[in-house]
């Protein structure tokens, strides 16, 4: 179900360390599991008082590191998309070009 599918590790606990080893052991077993493991991650340390009443993360430079990884893993998905579009468009010897599906299949 992971094969080769991207993905993020994020953390957060009470204590100093607790995400970081977290981390280090889902990391582990993500790449077991065939998964991509982007190289980044985030561990938020005393966690009980590191947001805001919303759920939002309370220090700014943790909510930008969260968007810029976010951002990094959507990147991630676009790019492997892209590129199992481009392969399979060479195994197929058709262009798949958005609209067109139509216009092919109806002999247009």
């Amino acid at each position: 179900m992971l094969n080769q599918k991207p993905s993020l590790v994020i953390g957060a606990s009470t204590g100093l360390f607790g995400a970081v080893w977290a981390q280090a052991e889902v990391r582990k077993t993500l790449a077991a599991s065939g998964a991509i493991v982007l190289d980044a991650e985030l561990a938020v340390a005393a966690a009980d008082g590191a947001f805001t009443a919303d759920a939002s993360l309370a220090d700014p430079r943790l909510r930008t590191r969260l968007r810029a990884l976010l951002g990094d893993l959507i990147a991630e998905v676009a790019r492997r998309e892209r590129s199992a579009r481009q392969r399979e468009q060479q195994r197929s010897g058709v262009p798949k070009v958005p609209g067109t599906h139509e216009a092919v299949t109806r002999g247009a």
